[in-house]
């Protein structure tokens, strides 16, 4: 039988209280009944079992496209609407001279 410590996730996911514990993670069944239980289900497996390795490699494999914590505060590259340049009026947006109403009638 494996120690304690040395199951891994390999199908869903599993909360306890705050914690999850995603496929490819380490999990330590509180029970031995829950260990049973998740074991039967196919929901943990031993470290060394060749299922477990696997979910072990796919969950090292999704960490690098989650982005890090500087790619999302660092602001973008070029702004193109920085030092005022950019179309800041003229195209008739505002309700200047050209007619909204689309029919050539202006007036009421």
């Amino acid at each position: 039988m494996a120690k304690k410590g040395e199951f891994i996730v390999i199908d869903g996911c599993i909360q306890e209280g705050r914690e999850t514990f995603l496929p490819g993670s380490v999990y330590t069944p509180p029970t031995t009944k829950l260990r049973d239980e998740l074991l039967e289900a196919g929901v943990i497996a031993p470290v060394k079992d060749p299922v477990a390795q696997a979910a072990i490699r796919a969950a090292e494999g999704r960490k690098p496209q989650t982005p890090s914590a500087p790619d999302l505060l660092t602001p973008p590259a070029s702004d193109d609407n920085a030092g005022g340049t950019g179309d800041e009026g003229g195209d008739g947006a505002d309700g200047g001279s050209e007619d909204a109403g689309g029919d050539g009638v202006t007036g009421d």
